[in-house]
Order: structure tokens, then sequence, then C-alpha cells
């Protein structure tokens, strides 16, 4: 009996460290925005194409200087490391690719599904520092941009991207918190999709180097 009292004021008294001290094991989800600059073989080459009957034509893919996304994650905290599923996605108007007007815009929407794997510094401090890597699907597909004379199709570029991550958490309160990121990514893209021309249609990968800086808003329970 005194055994039993003695353990029952032992949990009394540590009960309150317990409660405080941070969970091995956490969720989270963030939104925010991003600004994402390119350069690579698609801001340098015009795709020369042909269809199955042999008629040649010219793919212009979109320039992708300078343009927003958003930055979605879901993801678990498991002490120092953080495993999160990432959504990047933005559409904008962006010019073609040494197309003689280059007044001339096209919609172009880029996506980005990935991993990444990040592991906090300073964890479980209110500010923390990551470092990461990432791996990624990524899509870029533009209206109009394939050209066999007067008529135009849609094309859809389709690869892989590998990425280093750096960011900062700064917790407001114990679930919220601020996330600025630099973002690096190199991409390879391998296939594009569009009608009139055959699948193999790349006859060489084409590379891009991405960098997106994001501020997001963290929530985590």
């Amino acid at each position: 009996m005194k055994l039993l009292k003695g353990i029952s004021a032992l949990i009394f008294l540590l009960a309150p460290t317990l409660w405080a001290a941070p969970k091995p094991v956490t969720f989270f989800g963030q939104a925010g925005f991003g600004l994402l600059v390119s350069k690579g073989d698609m801001n340098d080459y015009v795709l020369k194409v042909e269809d199955k009957n042999g008629v040649k034509g010219n793919l212009h893919p979109s320039t992708l200087s300078v343009l927003g996304s958003t930055d979605f994650a879901l993801g678990v905290n498991i002490k120092e490391i953080s495993l999160a599923l990432n959504l990047q996605y933005w559409t904008s108007e962006q010019n073609l690719t040494a197309y003689p007007d280059q007044t001339l815009e096209r919609d172009t929407r880029i996506m980005r599904l990935g991993v990444e794997f990040i592991y906090n510094i300073f964890w479980p401090e209110f500010f923390q520092a990551g470092l990461g890597a990432a791996a990624s699907l990524v899509s870029i597909k533009t209206d109009d941009n394939l050209f066999y004379g007067a008529d135009t199709y849609d094309a859809d570029f389709t690869g892989i991207g590998f990425g280093f991550i750096a960011n900062i958490h700064y917790f407001i309160t114990d679930h919220i918190a601020m996330v600025p990121a630099l973002k690096f990514y190199q991409n390879c893209f391998f296939d594009v999709d569009a009608k009139r021309i055959e699948d193999d249609a790349m006859n060489h990968d084409m590379w891009q180097t991405m960098i997106l800086v994001s501020l997001t808003a963290q929530y985590q329970f």
C-alpha cells in the first residue's frame, strides 16, 4: 500500500513536467506564398518536332523567368525530423522562348507535388533552423505554344526535381509558427504531351533550375 501511495505521489509531482514536455510526434499543416525564379534550357531552346506525317512544328517553352507560387504542406514532426507532402501551384501569363513577337504571352500553369525531409536544429525551442532535401514531380503546361503554321496546340512538360531546403521556424504560440524558406530545385524534364506530336518528341532532356523564396504560416498539433 505504501508503495502504491509513493508511486501515486511521484506521478502527481511529475505530471506538470510531463504534460509540459514537448511531444515526440506532432502533425502540421502550412500554407503560404512565394516568389519563383527560373533559368535553364527552357529559356534557351525551341523544340523542333514532327507529327506522324512528318510535318514539322515549333514548340516554344514558356520563359518562366519570374513568377509567383503558392506553397502548401501537410506533414508530421518526429522530434527533430519533419516529413511533409508539399504542393506548389500557380498560373500566370508568360512570354514564349525565342518567339519572334516577344509581346505575345500565353497562360502557363506550373505544379509541383513532392516530399520534403527537414532536420530542425534547436528543436524544441521556439526558434528553429531547418535544413533538408526534397524530391518531386513537376508539370509545366502552356496554352497554344506548339505551332504548326497557323495551328496552335497546348503542351505539357513533365519532369522530376531534386531540391535543397533551408528554413526557419519562429513559433508565435505553441501551435502557430511563421516559416520563411529558401527552396532550390534542379529539374529534369523528360516528356512533353501535346496533340499532333508523338510521345517521344523530345530528343533530349531539358534541365531547369528553380529557386523559390516563400513565407508560410504553420499550425502544429
